[in-house]
């Protein structure tokens, strides 16, 4: 198995009965007695096996075999068992209750956990199979007679027979009389007291042997297994939570041939590739599956790559995620005083991608063909899947905690908070106002994947929850830019609004864009009209007419695509849009439950 972690044995239980696994063998057939079932009960401290044959696997006819069980060994501590319902029905789990006995239920399509059941398993469906077709029609006759002979063998785990264990002597059973037919022993008579002293040091001897040769046997399945395993060490930057599955509806693979890129650019890509290949962003692989790649130039001169994953997209099945509203999220935190945004670097590639899948992300190049081994931009359900990382990390903090995919945005509503942090300087506490220190020091080294908000109604909330979200991310091994991030500011920049002070408003570079929008000439243009619009939408006192004049429009311009649409003649009764300093200066008023006082 790649990437398979080092095996971690089981504890050495030294007590008989302290711990016990159970399971169900069967389907079987139906014998004249009813028996379909058998319930297996193994001892992991003596290997003592018990099978008793039932005729369904109902909860109350498991818990009464259990009952009668227990009426001869005693009450253990811990019951190992799989997720079947009738171990995890509610009546299993009141006998363990009343009895204080630990349920230890295993994982899910992982019975290694029950390994010592699982195995006798194998034994005694082997011993089964060595009755005729006649004699199958009363197994549950001859289970005495397979646990007699299996209790007087010797494990290989313990060195001992699980009588000897349990017994503190050596039971005469078939492999006992065949011994005695060949050799007499005529052994010494011992009175009671002695024979009790006796049995109690050889229980206590062969125990501890018995451990000492369990430990060193799984020492040595242990140097087996862990042959090709390998640690696995998860850094900061790369979470745990989850990870994206590339779902397809088909299994033929999806290739396109590579884009060219301008010689002047080469350079650059080919520069931008090896530091994605140094990161472990990329790796260098052979597949079926191809996708080109496009760059971006950044404002700076720098470029970055994206990959066009549009024939994977039509390819793959979308999984639907609930995202949050743009609009309620905007209204939580318009009424703050003080604002702190926080931006993750790089948000998606800290998502691993499925390594059974990620040769599905196959994208060539002019320098090779290569696939991530983190969750790329543009592939679908690559939002959801960051969604609900940051969901699963703020869970719980709903009051306090907001995050649209890698946006977060941090507030509070009290002056006290801006007075003392107006008192730092480049991270240095320059005042003296009865707060920690850690605290300066933390908002300065944030640490986390995406734009926060966290809100709060006195500075001591405040500090709590910053402490919380940050311990969260933290443990999501999550990171931020310090460079992005915004710290105690009365108004943000936030999801393509201007919020803070109680007001909405929309970006001043939405604005300008729209000004200079040009009446669109196709449905693409038509389309980011809309997209331009809807910042104005929210922020107009008469959004929802400029939103059904736009719809309008938009519908007229689809069906009759010669037909241009009058972008800037919309009805006269949205004058707003017309007029630039009006329209500069839409603003939304925070909504708000107080009374309206004189």
């Amino acid at each position: 198995m790649k990437g398979k972690h080092p095996l971690l044995p089981m504890p050495v239980i030294d007590t008989p009965f302290k711990r016990i696994g159970i399971d169900i063998v069967g389907p079987l057939p139906r014998t004249r007695k009813k028996s379909k079932y058998s319930l297996i009960i193994c001892d992991y401290a003596t290997r003592f096996p018990e099978a008793i044959p039932l005729s369904n696997v109902r909860s109350d006819t498991v818990v009464n075999a259990l009952i009668k069980v227990f009426a001869r060994i005693g009450l253990p501590e811990h019951i190992i068992h799989d997720q079947g319902t009738n171990f995890m029905s509610a009546v299993m789990k009141d006998m363990c209750d009343k009895l204080h006995i630990k349920q230890i239920n295993t994982s899910a399509y992982y019975p290694q956990t029950n390994g010592l059941t699982e195995r006798f398993h194998g034994t005694l469906k082997n011993m089964l199979r060595s009755l005729t077709p006649s004699q199958m029609k009363d197994w549950d006759v001859y289970i005495p007679h397979f646990l007699f002979a299996y209790r007087e063998v010797p494990s290989v785990a313990t060195g001992y027979s699980p009588f000897q264990l349990l017994y503190g002597r050596q039971v005469r059973g078939p492999l006992s009389v065949v011994k005695g037919a060949w050799i007499s022993d005529d052994g010494d008579q011992t009175d009671i007291p002695s024979y009790l002293l006796q049995m109690r040091e050889r229980l206590s001897e062969w125990m501890a042997e018995a451990n000492e040769t369990q430990v060193r046997y799984q020492a040595e399945m242990k140097g087996y297994y862990d042959r090709n395993a390998s640690y696995r060490v998860f850094d900061t930057g790369l979470t745990t939570l989850v990870s994206h599955i590339i779902n397809t509806t088909s299994d033929a693979p999806v290739y396109r041939r590579a884009y060219r890129i301008p010689h002047a650019l080469k350079g650059k890509v080919k520069s931008e590739l090896d530091s994605m290949l140094k990161l472990g962003v990329i790796e260098p692989i052979v597949s079926a599956y191809a996708s080109p790649i496009v760059y971006v130039v950044k404002p700076g001169g720098a470029i970055r790559i994206c990959t066009d994953f549009r024939q994977l997209t039509a390819d793959t099945n979308f999984h639907p995620y609930t995202m949050p509203r743009i609009d309620e999220i905007l209204d939580d935190i318009s009424n703050a005083k003080y604002i702190s945004t926080l931006d993750l670097t790089k948000g998606f590639y800290q998502v691993p991608l499925d390594p059974f899948t990620k040769e599905k992300s196959s994208f060539v190049t002019p320098f090779g063909q290569f696939c991530y081994n983190v969750l790329p931009f543009g592939m679908q359900n690559s939002s959801s899947t960051f969604q609900r990382l940051m969901d699963e990390v703020l869970m719980g903090c709903r009051d306090y905690g907001r995050v649209y995919i890698d946006d977060i945005c941090i507030f509070s509503d009290t002056v006290e908070l801006w007075k003392a942090l107006s008192r730092m300087k480049n991270g240095k506490y320059t005042g003296s106002d009865g707060l920690p220190r850690e605290f300066y020091r933390a908002f300065w080294a944030i640490i986390g994947p995406d734009k926060r908000k966290i809100f709060s109604h006195t500075f001591e909330d405040h500090l709590t929850h910053v402490e919380n979200v940050l311990c969260r991310l933290q443990d999501a091994c999550l990171t931020v830019k310090p460079q992005k991030c915004i710290l105690i500011a009365r108004q943000v920049s936030y999801l393509g609004h201007t919020v803070g002070n109680g007001v909405i408003s929309p970006n001043v570079d939405k604005v300008q864009a729209l000004r200079d929008f040009r009446t669109p000439l196709t449905k693409k243009q038509v389309k980011t009209g809309q997209k331009l619009l809807r910042p104005v939408v929210r922020s107009s006192r008469h959004g929802s007419y400029i939103q059904i004049a736009c719809n309008k429009n938009c519908l007229k311009f689809s069906f009759m695509p010669k037909t241009l649409i009058d972008w800037n003649a919309l009805p006269q009764h949205i004058k707003e849009i017309e007029d630039k300093d009006n329209f500069k200066a839409a603003v939304a008023q925070h909504y708000s439950q107080k009374p309206i006082t004189a």
